[in-house]
């Protein structure tokens, strides 16, 4: 769209910015980012949480694995470990591509 289309118009009681269609999506896109990263965020405290309560409960290798499925890849591994039950209802570790490792019929070892 030309920039003449753009239109700032200040008597409203909200102004109104018509952007052209790159920058709309820009800013959908910016958006969704900054959902995506507070809701990163909110899990990964939420698995610290978790975590603080499980010492002792559970092997300690285990507490030292990445908080969630995104941390993970950030960190290059392949395991994940949040402190949640699966729906089977195993507490172990995850893989950051399948589901907890009890499940998938690998032993968790204690030194992982």
């Amino acid at each position: 769209m030309p920039g003449d289309k753009l239109s700032h118009n200040s008597a409203r009681k909200k102004p109104i910015v018509t952007a052209c269609l790159d920058c709309s999506r820009e800013f959908q896109v910016e958006g969704v980012c900054a959902k995506n990263d507070r809701e990163e965020r909110e899990r990964r405290i939420d698995a610290l949480e978790r975590r603080s309560l499980l010492m002792g409960v559970v092997p300690d290798g285990w507490l030292t694995l990445p908080l969630t499925d995104a941390h993970a890849r950030e960190l290059g591994q392949v395991l994940f470990f949040r402190g949640t039950y699966c729906l089977r209802g195993h507490l172990a570790p995850y893989r950051i591509n399948g589901g907890c490792l009890t499940c998938s019929g690998q032993k968790p070892s204690a030194a992982v």
